[in-house]
């Protein structure tokens, strides 16, 4: 509705999005009476949304939002109390940046998984951190492996070049998962060009893309480097 401000709307939203995550029925009334806690949770989750909308400055207003959420989560999940707004922040940050990162024993960033970057994830990461996005539940649940230091490069460079994160990352899962052909000690270049070329989310300039990306390496790596 274009005649909701903007903070209503981030109201709305707050509220669509703690609807489902655990813990749900503090937000909807359900075995927690409504009182201070709770009006600190409702505070600090328009706090969350305001900074992922561009409403307010990014440090203050994450920090703000972290002490509202920790002081009504102290109350509602005892387990969350201080560390809530180091949570805040962690988690607006994955999403700001496209994903979750770690750094390799030589210093180097990779990628461990993409997340989607819209407001909702937003809120979502902001009232619970990264644990509570389906990215990282997934990333969990399957047992995935970071990707390695040129993987990261290509991806980053895919992505900036406009195609669609999740879409370079489960094309570059899919290649991890090729079998050698039989009487073959490992898989050949012509597979993985295969597998590209019948990805039917890619088109034909991004197929040739990602080929010289992931399986012409050297030429990928003049791209990048």
């Amino acid at each position: 509705n274009p005649s909701l401000k903007k903070s209503q709307a981030g109201v709305n939203l707050a509220k669509n999005v703690a609807e489902t995550l655990p813990f749900s029925s503090t937000f909807t009334g359900g075995r927690i009476p409504i009182g201070t806690p709770i009006a600190n949770l409702g505070k600090g989750l328009k706090g969350v949304y305001d900074v992922a909308a561009g409403d307010k400055d990014t440090k203050t207003g994450l920090k703000q939002a972290g002490i509202d959420l920790a002081k009504g989560a102290a109350y509602v999940v005892p387990p969350f109390g201080g560390s809530q707004a180091i949570k805040t922040i962690e988690g607006v940050s994955a999403v700001n940046q496209g994903g979750v990162y770690k750094t390799n024993a030589q210093g180097e960033k990779t990628l461990q998984y993409p997340i989607e970057q819209t407001t909702k994830k937003k809120v979502q990461a902001g009232i619970f951190g990264k644990s509570a996005l389906s990215e990282t539940r997934d990333f969990y649940r399957n047992k995935t492996k970071a990707l390695g230091t040129e993987q990261t490069k290509a991806f980053e460079y895919a992505v900036n070049q406009g195609m669609n994160p999740q879409t370079v990352y489960e094309q570059i899962l899919a290649l991890r998962k090729l079998l050698p052909e039989k009487g073959r000690k490992g898989v050949t270049d012509a597979q993985r060009i295969n597998s590209i070329s019948m990805n039917q989310k890619l088109s034909y300039n991004q197929k040739q893309l990602l080929i010289k990306l992931l399986v012409k390496t050297e030429e990928g790596k003049k791209l990048y480097n």
